[in-house]
């Protein structure tokens, strides 16, 4: 195997490796994008289940508070 050959398969062996990064890379950007928006989506899931579990409170109190008697004033 002569020089020239060897240093076109490092060269070549390089290049694939170069690409590889690129690709992982690539990836990883798109993976910290979902990232954040799935974070965005919990914080909105917070809010807004936060927001049903006060409104069901509500609820719950102003039924109950029609099922009891007023006190009987003397």
């Amino acid at each position: 195997m002569g020089v020239r050959q060897q240093v076109k398969e490092v060269s070549d062996v390089a290049r694939s490796n170069i690409q590889k990064v690129m690709d992982r890379g690539d990836r990883l950007d798109d993976l910290q994008a979902r990232a954040d928006m799935l974070a965005g989506s919990a914080v909105e899931f917070q809010t807004s289940s936060n927001r049903l579990k006060r409104k069901l409170f509500y609820q719950n109190v102003k039924g109950t508070c029609g099922l009891c008697p007023p006190p009987l004033l003397h």
